[in-house]
Parts: C-alpha cells; structure tokens; sequence
C-alpha cells in the first residue's frame, strides 16, 4: 500500500511548483485589446517609435511592437500607455 500524502507536505510540493511561475508573471506588462480599436499597455518605460501605423515601446521584457492603422498616442502616464486606432499585430521582440 503506498503511503498517504499529508496535506501540508502536498501543499508545499505545489506552492514550491507554482512560486517561480507567480514571480515570473510580475514583471510581465499588460496589454488589454479593447476590439481591434482600443489598447492599453501598462509597463511602458519609453516610446522608441511612433508613426500611425507602427509603434515601439521599451518594456521590462523587450520591445513591444504594434502594428495597425491610423493609431494614436491618448496618454502616457506612470508606465500607461493608451493608443487608439485599428491595431492589426502585437508583437514582442526579445
């Protein structure tokens, strides 16, 4: 018969498992799509480039490239960045 589990030690095998994943999204920005006309990044550092249909942004996990049409800067504030227009591509450049 093979021995029973106690929950505790379970418990720390799974909490053990899960921590480095947990701590590895932190750092991670956000992006909220909004449909195709409305987005949100929060974790934006800097703005390397901005034209209507493209635009980069310096995160803390790269550069985060946004590609579309007729897009839009609406605000920068504290690392929140809201564009608008119709985005096609997100992409992240490691």
């Amino acid at each position: 018969m093979p021995p029973k589990d106690n929950p505790r030690g379970l418990r720390a095998r799974i909490a053990s498992v899960l921590a480095p994943a947990v701590a590895d999204f932190r750092d991670l920005p956000e992006v909220w799509l909004r449909g195709s006309e409305q987005l949100t990044v929060d974790g934006c550092s800097a703005i390397l480039i901005y034209e209507p249909d493209f635009i980069s942004l310096y995160t803390s996990r790269g550069r985060l490239n946004i590609t579309g049409r007729d897009m839009r800067l609406q605000n920068l504030s504290e690392g929140v960045l809201g564009v608008t227009g119709t985005v096609a591509k997100i992409e992240i450049e490691k």
